[in-house]
């Protein structure tokens, strides 16, 4: 009888070693991103030196908005665009490198093309390069696409 419960006790501890064993290599294997790129939209984007946001989970908050544009400049007046408004809202993976949500946009009438009249979002689809340093935003209707680079 002893026996036999030392076996199975034996048993137990080994089932557990190599379930640890399984998860800890299980970890080692998926890696970390401190030693590889950086496959996730947080961080802080740019496309030109005068224009930045960061991206935290799911969304997109403007840092940095520096423009002569007639437009842009009413909107910030307005409090329509700049730096603390957000940028993207409901971002999510799509698959592996692509990600959905959502981008604002300033609307305006077209008799006043330089008059901010608010804010509209539309649907965008983000593809990111293999080595996480830059990514390609793509308007939902496939008009138009921007390539902005990790900072």
């Amino acid at each position: 009888m002893k026996t036999m419960f030392r076996t199975r006790a034996i048993l137990r501890i080994a089932g557990f070693i190599a379930l640890a064993a399984v998860i800890g290599f299980s970890m080692i294997a998926c890696g970390d991103d401190d030693f590889g790129p950086n496959l996730s939209l947080n961080g802080v984007w740019v496309i030109i030196a005068d224009f930045e946001f960061h991206i935290e989970d799911s969304t997109g908050i403007v840092t940095k908005e520096q423009t002569t544009d007639p437009l842009l400049l009413d909107a910030v007046k307005k409090g329509y665009s700049g730096v603390g408004t957000q940028l993207y809202r409901n971002l999510k993976s799509s698959g592996h490198l692509t990600w959905t949500g959502q981008e604002s946009f300033i609307r305006y009438n077209s008799g006043a093309p330089t008059v901010a009249t608010g804010v509209n979002w539309r649907d965008i689809s983000i593809t990111m390069a293999a080595d996480g340093k830059s990514i390609t935003r793509t308007m939902a209707s496939g008009s138009g696409s921007i390539t902005f680079y990790r900072k």
